[in-house]
């Protein structure tokens, strides 16, 4: 009976297993839109409206209090916050309750 060599996984291990990605020349291009619907979700704000979501680092020290008219996020300190409430600000960015 002849036996068959066991074969190498040198073959395998040179096919290269998925897509190779080049991150400095990505395929798309993200042009985020003009005015952003903000949210908080922990210690970041997080655009939902874009087509690619993308977020903010605020931490622990800042809260999202509203977006002014031109999309971009009111941050104020959170001690502020917890001193005035939101009704302060929401009357201060002419918010309706």
């Amino acid at each position: 009976m002849l036996v068959k060599p066991p074969t190498t996984l040198k073959n395998e291990e040179e096919e290269p297993k998925g897509e190779i990605l080049d991150f400095n020349n990505p395929s798309f291009k993200f042009i985020p839109k003009g005015i952003h619907t903000w949210r908080a979700q922990g210690i970041y704000i997080i655009c939902k409206s874009c087509e690619l979501e993308h977020a903010i680092y605020i931490g622990l020290d800042k809260r999202l209090v509203g977006i002014d008219e031109e999309g971009k996020p009111i941050l104020v300190d959170r001690k502020d916050y917890e001193k005035n409430g939101f009704k302060y600000y929401a009357k201060k960015t002419n918010k309706n309750l």
